[in-house]
């Protein structure tokens, strides 16, 4: 059994602790990201970057004071998929490809991802499996599973190890589906909307 990551760890210790007195009032996200916002956002090009497809973050809402920058794109109504991707270039394609159908929020670490599932449900999540650092994204899947909102998330596991089982070890590990690397949109569309309705 793989060791358990910091983050899994301090995500699933803060859901399952009782609250301590004076913590926050019922209702508030289950777990409260372990980092304080920077004075300014991330570079351009800072892999923690959300970017959302829909309709423009009202500026006194959490986002406009959460770690991440929100870009506007073409607005859909479809339901909300989070897609974790560490490279940049995939993940605008990924965004890209999915805004069409769906309400996409694309992030590029594992972080971002529980700071994204805090601030809203997800009907769908694409994790891509090496995000290459600590955190996988079987640890974003993990930590998903032990938050109220996604505990039956539809999840697809992303990724370019092609060796004979890996998808039986990812589907072993929680999730519905596999796609492997390179995908066509043919294939990553048709495997999402078999687990999310549109």
């Amino acid at each position: 059994m793989s060791p358990v990551s910091p983050l899994v760890a301090e995500a699933t210790a803060r859901v399952t602790a009782p609250p301590a007195p004076g913590s926050a009032p019922p209702g508030a996200p289950a777990f409260a990201p372990p980092f304080a916002p920077p004075a300014a956002g991330p570079p351009a090009d800072d892999a923690s970057m959300i970017v959302r497809a829909g309709p423009a973050p009202d500026e006194s809402g959490p986002a406009a004071t959460g770690r991440h920058v929100e870009k506007t794109a073409d607005p859909a109504s479809g339901p909300a998929i989070l897609v974790v991707e560490d490279n940049n270039d995939t993940r605008m394609l990924l965004e890209r490809i999915l805004r069409s159908t769906y309400d996409v929020t694309a992030v590029g670490d594992a972080r971002s991802a529980l700071t994204a599932m805090n601030e809203r449900p997800f009907s769908g999540l694409v994790l891509d499996i090496n995000l290459g650092g600590r955190e996988t994204g079987a640890d974003v899947l993990r930590i998903a599973r032990s938050l109220p909102n996604h505990d039956g998330v539809f999840a697809i596991a992303l990724t370019a190890y092609a060796l004979p089982g890996d998808r039986e070890r990812l589907l072993e590990a929680g999730f519905n589906e596999y796609v492997s690397k390179p995908f066509t949109r043919q294939s990553l569309m048709d495997t999402l909307k078999a687990g999310v309705a549109v």
